[in-house]
């Protein structure tokens, strides 16, 4: 059996966005409290400036895909994964 991630919407229906709601919920419950203490104009203009915020980052981030696609994110990836293998490989006969 393998296990596989479908990011179509029904895919994440039944994938990380039900486990990230129920993570969110809990962690609501248990900071009922501290959020009541705050107001709900705090609480109300933290989510608009955060649904804002994502919105902005998510339309900049798959513009920037269309124009130059994942080669630079893949050619990032080989030259770290390099500079890593030459930074943390045992250097033998150094003190």
């Amino acid at each position: 059996m393998s296990a596989t991630l479908s990011l179509t919407p029904d895919g994440l229906l039944h994938g990380p966005l039900p486990t990230l709601g129920a993570a969110t919920a809990y962690d609501l419950l248990k900071s009922h409290a501290e959020l009541m203490a705050l107001g709900p104009g705090v609480m109300i203009v933290g989510i608009v400036v955060a649904a804002v915020v994502a919105g902005i980052a998510i339309k900049s981030f798959i513009q920037w895909l269309t124009k130059h696609g994942l080669t630079p994110f893949g050619w990032y990836r080989i030259a770290l994964g390099l500079v890593l293998l030459i930074v943390l490989w045992p250097h033998r006969g150094t003190p």
